[in-house]
């Protein structure tokens, strides 16, 4: 491996670690840390969708834009700013979150967690250990060692009496009680019992459950949709899933039946109505006809982000378009998905972000960069004067 990639992997390794800090301090309920409250020399600040300053560095760590407010940090306090980066709510909480429905979750220096409005006034009291986001008007709650969800009057409307829960979605929401899996409503009514080893969500009225025997797919009422039992499955995307039998997976209807033949080792939704097929370790794009899009076949192919896919041939990455062709060669040390009409993508000289036709659209001049929301992306400078 000669120095340029050397150089384009220190990067992406660097930046993959940072990605994975940022999806796990964002993603469900939150482990209780003051592993990131330490100053930093490079601050941060934010840039427009031209590439410029908009909001100077000077924060230890920011988060994106939601709702128009920004939660950043200095020293070990957290609070929100907006997009003129004036303090709107003061930098006094040991953590906070994103804005949804304008509601934010916060955690007070006593570990206590509870919801603010957009004025900075509390709405759910902090008197929770641990809380996640609103889901279909519920939010997750855990008293001591059990789970349970809250309403947004932060009453307890399903008790805290689970191993586990999950966020609700469509409806209804995944529990966990003596080690098996089931589905509630948002009044706790079990609707799918408590007896499957593990269950999905409710995706096109149908629910992926696992037996003893594997799985199947049943309907909102427990009832099961078809007689096959599956080694493996998906959840329904656009009328079809991929199921696996004898080793190898296939897509299937909405009838059960299949209507590709199962002969890949790997099968899953690219969206866009099409899927990512794999044989042998090579990726290609395919239609729910069995059509093959690509010309050829890639180490790597992620699932689309506003039309645009991105793919990978041996130590470099490049961009798909919807229908399969070739936005740009393999060229990126690393990329991302798109996100407001561009995506970011790793050079030798750092990270920049790239437009829906492949061209640069702000140069790779940034120590660290993340994806724009709202119109900012949150940005470390090598030089600020």
């Amino acid at each position: 491996m000669n120095c340029r990639f050397l150089i384009i992997y220190a990067l992406a390794f660097s930046l993959c670690l940072s990605c994975q800090y940022e999806n796990a301090i964002n993603s469900g309920i939150p482990a209780q840390s003051n592993a990131d409250y330490f100053p930093t020399d490079v601050k941060w600040g934010y840039i427009n969708q031209s590439g410029k300053v908009e909001i100077r560095p000077d924060f230890d760590d920011n988060r994106n834009f939601h709702e128009g407010l920004a939660a950043v940090r200095k020293g070990d306090k957290w609070g929100y700013i907006d997009k003129e980066g004036v303090v709107k709510i003061p930098l006094t909480y040991k953590s906070v979150w994103g804005y949804e429905a304008g509601l934010a979750r916060v955690q007070t220096f006593d570990n206590k967690m509870g919801f603010i409005d957009t004025q900075g006034n509390w709405v759910i009291e902090p008197v929770f250990e641990e809380v996640s986001e609103f889901s279909d008007d519920r939010a997750v709650f855990r008293k001591g060692i059990n789970y349970g969800f809250i309403d947004r009057q932060g009453q307890p409307i399903i008790p805290a009496k689970y191993q586990r829960t999950y966020a609700f979605k469509n409806g209804l929401a995944k529990v966990k009680l003596d080690n098996k899996y089931g589905l509630i409503n948002q009044d706790g009514a079990i609707i799918i019992p408590i007896n499957y080893k593990r269950v999905g969500d409710l995706s096109e009225n149908l629910i992926r459950v696992k037996t003893d025997k594997g799985f199947q797919y049943v309907s909102e009422s427990g009832q099961p949709k078809f007689t096959t039992i599956f080694q493996n499955c998906t959840d329904f995307v656009d009328g079809f899933a991929a199921a696996k039998v004898k080793g190898k997976y296939g897509l299937i209807n909405a009838k059960g039946e299949f209507v590709i033949t199962p002969i890949y080792n790997q099968l899953f939704s690219a969206n866009d109505n099409n899927w990512i097929a794999e044989v042998d370790g090579k990726f290609s794009l395919i239609t729910t006809e069995g059509e093959v899009l690509t010309s050829r076949t890639y180490d790597q192919i992620d699932t689309y982000s506003e039309g645009i896919a991105g793919y990978r041939i041996g130590y470099l990455y490049g961009f798909l378009d919807k229908e399969g062709k070739e936005l740009t060669p393999a060229q990126y040390g690393l990329i991302w998905s798109f996100q407001e009409g561009m995506s970011r993508a790793a050079f030798r000289e750092g990270i920049g972000f790239i437009d829906k036709k492949g061209n640069l659209a702000i140069a790779p001049d940034f120590m660290d960069v993340r994806d724009f929301s709202e119109g900012l992306a949150r940005v470390q400078l090598r030089e600020w004067y």
